[in-house]
This record gives C-alpha cells, structure tokens and sequence, in this order.
C-alpha cells in the first residue's frame, strides 16, 4: 500500500496539498469503519468525542455521513446542553452541506449565544460565525441583510485588528 507525500522529488514539503483534502480519503471510508476506528480505544463517550466525530464524518460532505453527523452532534448536545461547537456542526451540515439554510441559521444564531463570555481565546468568534449567516442570507435571496451582516462583520474585524 502506497502512501501520498507531501515531498516533491528533490525532498522539499512542497507538494500538492490535496493530501490534505478530506474529499480524497473520507469519502471512501464507510462510516461503519469511521465508527469503529473511534472505538479502538475505550475512552469515555463525552460531548467531545460525539462532536469530533461527527466533524470528522461531516467533512465528506455527502449526505449519508451528514446525517450521521447530526445524530452525533445532538447526542454532544444531549450530553452537554448549549455546547457551541456541537451547534456549530450542527449548522455547517444543514447550511453547508444539505441547503437547508433556515434551519443553519436558527443554529448558528444559538451556536453565538452560547459562546463562553468574551475572553482573549474566544475574542471575535462570534464574527466569524455570523460570516456564515451573511452567506445562507444571500442563498435565500436576503441581500439586503446579508450585506448588512457582512458589514457589522468587517467592522467588528478590523476592531480585533486594532486591539
């Protein structure tokens, strides 16, 4: 079994970075496998370990594994109620990867409320989530309040440039 390298033939990390590209590997991992591999070691089945799954599984971007995905990140909710991150994959697979922009956006509006109170580590995320809102507003033909959102966002950014 060969293994891709990100080396070019005089030794440099020069590659191609489609190694990198989930497309190429998930997609041909069955998600009965991606389950399993999780399980190889016995660690507890924390909010955590369902969500990071469930990223992982929604990174192929096909339906079957998004759907997955969802079971996984409302059992992390389940376990840990107003988690943000589990929020955040909840609102990537409908907006991202099923189109279901609505429903993306009720998630991601409760993904921002329940961000830890502003600290350095968490400064401007809040930012960065609503970029996605702007963009599933334009999808659904809003452009009035997607360029509104994008705005406050671009605003909001270079604050944290400054800061």
């Amino acid at each position: 079994m060969s293994m891709k390298t990100n080396e070019t033939d005089d030794g440099n990390n020069e590659g191609s970075d489609e190694i990198f590209s989930s497309d190429n590997v998930l997609r041909h991992i069955a998600l009965d496998t991606l389950e399993s591999l999780a399980n190889i070691e016995p660690v507890t089945k924390s909010a955590h370990f369902y969500a990071g799954l469930a990223w992982i599984m929604m990174q192929a971007q096909e339906v079957n594994y998004t759907n997955r995905a969802i079971e996984y990140f409302k059992k992390a909710l389940e376990l840990l109620p107003g988690g943000w991150v589990a929020m955040e994959g909840l609102d990537r697979c409908y907006g991202d990867n099923l189109g279901e922009y609505e429903t993306a956006i009720q998630w991601m509006e409760d993904a921002i409320r329940n961000l830890p109170p502003t600290g350095f580590l968490f400064y401007g995320i809040d930012f960065y989530l609503e970029t996605r809102i702007s963009d599933w507003k334009l999808q659904l033909g809003d452009n009035q309040e997607s360029v509104e959102i994008a705005q406050i966002c671009y605003e909001a950014s270079k604050v944290l440039d400054t800061a």
